[in-house]
């Protein structure tokens, strides 16, 4: 059971993470996830598009590829809501950018733990 919501906490996270990309995105059309290294720009796409698939995945077990549309529609309408929430809530003043890290960073940390619970 806390697994599960352990598991749900996290890929709200990572979906949180690719709005935020995408907010920034929008107001500043040279932002980068990291200058040093353009490689890192998926990242937000994985976290909010694939990884979440997994998570979801774990707690139904159903098919990945209906998960992957299910996800799709999760991030397209619920994600603004997800993320206004999240900046409401857990905003650490230093703005987005960093607000976005650390999204990304708690939702990938508290999807493994909901993971390693859930599968020990």
């Amino acid at each position: 059971m806390i697994s599960t919501i352990l598991i749900f906490i996290g890929a709200i996270l990572l979906i949180v993470t690719l709005d935020i990309f995408l907010y920034l995105k929008v107001r500043e059309l040279d932002y980068t996830w990291s200058s040093e290294n353009r490689l890192f720009n998926i990242l937000p796409w994985i976290s909010g598009l694939i990884l979440p698939v997994i998570a979801w995945n774990t707690i139904t077990s159903m098919n990945w590829i209906s998960l992957f549309f299910i996800n799709l529609i999760v991030v397209w309408f619920l994600g603004k809501w997800f993320s206004k929430q999240f900046l409401v809530r857990f905003a650490s003043g230093k703005g987005p950018k960093n607000d976005m890290k650390i999204a990304f960073k708690y939702g990938l940390i508290i999807m493994i733990i909901g993971h390693v619970i859930y599968y020990f």
